[in-house]
């Protein structure tokens, strides 16, 4: 059983960054990999494969590391930006109550038993072993620097498909409006080096994730009341889509008695 902590969004604040992606999913959704609306969170804490008989003591962990951080009874949250990991991973941040948001994720992800990293619970190339996360990427100084990304609050809502990802000549439409902005920028056929601006440039995967961030970058949504984290199981590829199915299994209330 593959188990993470979250918070979910509701639906009013998913439903305003549906209508603000949808120019660039309808720009870019070929080359794009879109998550489910619907099972859109952020993630609290990654505690990977576990056994069926894990529930009940994650809900414990949880519950008190709720208990011991100073968490006020409602956490003021908005999501707000974007960023990519690892150039293949779009992300929206989070404003608002983030000090008490980052200490009760740090609290919730100290347990002996969980990854040491913390890859994407939706992300099917995180690989855990013996207990510990990896992932299979570069440099360990990049990969580092990448998980230590990775534990700011976001919530994924796209990823690069795998023949974007290194980088590919696309086809003519996909091209056509920045091909004819560069016509009109340097005269019809070719710039003054005689490349011809009418013929597709090659598309980096990391260039689009670049470009889609810096629309992103000054998009803030409403500001809503978290008061729980959910515990939740992740079933891989038997969500809409082929995406991940999520099932919240247990609920863990930010003061007790709600």
């Amino acid at each position: 059983m593959r188990l993470f902590a979250s918070i979910r969004p509701p639906e009013e604040v998913r439903e305003h960054l549906v209508t603000a992606l949808r120019p660039i999913r309808d720009d870019n959704g070929p080359l794009l990999r879109w998550t489910d609306p619907d099972q859109w969170h952020l993630t609290v804490a990654f505690y990977g494969e576990r056994p069926d008989g894990s529930v009940d003591e994650l809900a414990e962990h949880i519950a008190a590391a709720v208990a011991t951080t100073p968490t006020p009874p409602e956490l003021d949250l908005h999501l707000r930006g974007a960023g990519s990991f690892s150039g293949r991973t779009l992300w929206i941040g989070v404003g608002g109550d983030v000090a008490p948001l980052r200490h009760l994720m740090a609290a919730c992800a100290h347990d002996p038993f969980a990854a040491d990293d913390d890859p994407d619970p939706d992300d099917p190339s995180a690989v855990l072993s013996g207990g510990s996360g990896s992932r299979r990427s570069g440099s360990r100084g990049s990969r580092a620097d990448d998980q230590t990304e990775r534990r700011r609050a976001h919530l994924t809502v796209a990823r690069l498909r795998a023949r974007e990802q290194g980088g590919r000549r696309d086809d003519r439409r996909s091209h056509r409006r920045s091909a004819w902005a560069g016509d009109r920028r340097r005269g019809r056929f070719g710039d003054r080096a005689g490349r011809d601006l009418a013929r597709p440039a090659r598309h980096d995967g990391a260039t689009l994730l670049h470009d889609v961030v810096h629309a992103l970058s000054v998009y803030a949504g409403p500001t809503w009341s978290a008061t729980e984290i959910e515990l939740v199981s992740s079933r891989l590829g038997e969500g809409r889509s082929g995406g991940p199915l999520h099932e919240t299994v247990a609920t863990i209330p930010f003061a007790p008695g709600r």
